[in-house]
């Protein structure tokens, strides 16, 4: 997943800088979320391993030419990273949560799911009869927010999927839209 804030004002991050605060996040509009999925099948070979809260090994089965099989490590840093053990509860809490903090300062927030079928979006999103999903619970915490403060408060909300170059509204049953951008260089689905 990839979720996506506002940045905080240049002025704002370069004093965060200046004043020893080197963390990534002090500048950056996008974070990379990456969750391992469970196996399907019992006894299958597991071949990737969360090394840390921000580290993944991904070990390639290879063969050399004399036929002899090894395997080939690939080692990847995110921004966060999810065991198959970790709940949608613990997903939200660490990857998206804080883009219900940004919306309620301002700005703006997407969560963007993307992985090949069968990689765990569905269920990390939209969750199970015993587990929410993301959307679910960034939902409740918006709600429950906007309960609260009861200010003028105005919610947009916008459901789309992208598959094979065609973009379709989830909320309006699923209806083909078009991407195009206006003379102010902003994208609008329509």
């Amino acid at each position: 997943a990839i979720l996506q804030h506002r940045a905080p004002s240049f002025r704002n991050a370069a004093e965060s800088l200046m004043n020893g605060n080197s963390s990534s996040s002090a500048m950056s509009r996008i974070k990379v979320v990456v969750r391992k999925r469970p196996l399907r099948v019992s006894g299958d070979t597991d071949l990737v391993y969360v090394r840390s809260l921000n580290t993944m090994t991904v070990y390639e089965p290879k063969e050399k030419v004399d036929k002899t099989p090894y395997f080939e490590e690939h080692h990847w840093m995110f921004d966060e990273v999810f065991d198959d053990a970790d709940t949608n509860q613990n997903v939200y809490d660490r990857g998206a949560k804080p883009l219900v903090d940004v919306m309620f300062d301002g700005g703006y927030a997407t969560c963007f799911a993307f992985g090949q079928t069968g990689s765990g979006k569905t269920h990390t999103t939209l969750g199970s009869p015993s587990e929410e999903g993301l959307f679910f619970l960034a939902a409740k915490d918006i709600f429950q927010r906007i309960e609260h403060t009861r200010a003028g408060m105005r919610l947009v909300v916008s459901f789309f999927e992208i598959y094979q170059k065609k973009i379709h509204d989830l909320l309006q049953g699923r209806r083909e839209c078009h991407a195009r951008e206006n003379r102010n260089k902003r994208l609008l689905i329509q």
